[in-house]
């Protein structure tokens, strides 16, 4: 079998063109070379390799099918990188690098399209701004974006009807930006990261939401339809919302409560809430764990039979129970 490689060396620029293969192949784009408006296109390849140490402006990559990856490890796009995968388990790599857009323009213009497959987007030590990434497989697809220890900035994550994880860790940011995984059975796992004017939405199914050891401001969570957990240990908000459920949703929700948690400002109990959907029609589940510490939380639960437990030794300062209608159970110790 063939295998391609394309060598862009240390202090060339590509300006307009395009890198093509047929079959295997792999693209090295070194540190200090450049590509402008160029094209990194599959041609009906598959199991395409990309390693980018370079600069890329208004650059596109088309990979076929089969199982590709793209690595960039300390390199910088200025504006407009487009990736688009197939079929196959895809491998996106991003590390001490910067993915840029540009202030000036309406909208995000660097685009990550990933298809069918077992797909993964791993960004480590990077900063990411203006950047879309999307999951366009199916319900037997799965796509995991991971960001640990990166700056995020105006960052839109959309998943479809497939199985999706995102995760926000080691002191990663994430500003202005909306995570909205779509209809299937996801999973969003924040820990040790702070989140500023967002939002996080799980969508219709089954889903986890796991916010641990982080700092929420200005901010959503949604679980929408389905039977939902959202476990929260060690979580500092301000002015923060989570909503349980969608439109006359009839999953059972469950939210498990560990450390401290609660809103910054003493003086309200209603800048951070928990609150179910107005219309669902759901069973919501309250757990404050041993020893937890709440305070200046409302958590205003709607129809149907509502359970608060409290567990021994907790402390629930500043805040309101409110069960909502039908026969509800409060537990105290």
């Amino acid at each position: 079998n063939s295998h391609d490689t394309v060598n862009v060396k240390s202090g060339a620029s590509v300006n307009g063109a395009t890198l093509a293969s047929e079959g295997v192949a792999t693209f090295n784009i070194e540190k200090g070379a450049t590509l402008n408006n160029a094209h990194i296109n599959h041609m009906y390849g598959s199991d395409q390799t990309i390693n980018v140490k370079g600069t890329l402006n208004e650059t596109e990559m088309s990979l076929g099918t089969g199982n590709n990856k793209i690595t960039l490890d300390g390199a910088t796009s200025t504006n407009k990188l487009r990736v688009e995968t197939q079929s196959g388990d895809d491998d996106i790599v991003i590390k001490n690098s910067k993915i840029l857009g540009d202030e000036n323009l309406i909208g995000n213009h660097n685009v990550m399209d990933i298809r069918s497959g077992q797909n993964t987007v791993t960004v480590e030590n990077s900063e990411l701004s203006r950047v879309d990434i999307q999951a366009n497989g199916g319900a037997s697809d799965k796509t995991t974006v991971s960001l640990n220890a990166t700056k995020g900035e105006r960052l839109n994550i959309n998943g479809q009807g497939e199985d999706d994880v995102f995760a926000l860790k080691g002191g990663s940011t994430l500003n202005s930006s909306g995570v909205n995984l779509g209809n299937g059975s996801n999973t969003i796992d924040v820990d040790g990261a702070k989140i500023t004017r967002s939002g996080l939405i799980t969508g219709s199914n089954d889903d986890i939401i796991n916010l641990k050891n982080a700092e929420m401001k200005d901010s959503y969570v949604e679980t929408w339809h389905g039977k939902n957990e959202v476990n929260i240990e060690n979580l500092k908000t301000d002015n923060t919302k989570i909503t349980l459920g969608g439109g006359w949703s009839s999953g059972d929700n469950t939210v498990n409560i560990k450390g401290n948690f609660g809103d910054v400002d003493a003086n309200s109990y209603n800048k951070t809430a928990i609150s179910s959907f107005g219309s669902a029609v759901a069973k919501d589940f309250i757990n404050i764990a041993d020893n937890a510490n709440v305070h200046n939380v409302r958590f205003d639960l709607n129809q149907k039979s509502d359970t608060i437990t409290i567990g021994k030794n907790a402390t629930v300062s500043h805040s309101q129970l409110i069960t909502g209608d039908d026969n509800d159970t409060l537990e105290i110790g």
